[in-house]
């Protein structure tokens, strides 16, 4: 999950990862138990952002980092597990 977010502040934002999680609103625990119980098989699934972290501005008009953008993103309640086919599939597309 940590490299899911380092990757998306790399790609989304200007300045990259540089505050800790819970200064970015995001709790790991929350996450986790949210997410639980964990397939069997977890080696076959991924973790998927439900409205795709495409969608999603992350940089406001000033070049800051919208922060409030980022909890949306990464709320308990914005991830689900796919299969790693599903979500491939899925790509950057809501799926309804």
């Amino acid at each position: 999950m940590k490299d899911l977010l380092r990757h998306t502040f790399k790609y989304y934002t200007k300045t990259g990862k540089i505050w800790s999680a819970s200064k970015y609103g995001i709790d790991y625990k929350k996450i986790i138990e949210s997410l639980k119980p964990f397939p069997k098989d977890i080696e076959n699934y991924h973790l998927d952002h439900i409205k795709p972290l495409c969608s999603f501005t992350f940089i406001n008009e000033d070049g800051s980092t919208d922060l409030e953008e980022i909890r949306k993103a990464f709320a308990p309640e914005n991830l689900q597990w796919l299969t790693a086919h599903e979500n491939i599939v899925k790509g950057g597309r809501c799926l309804n």
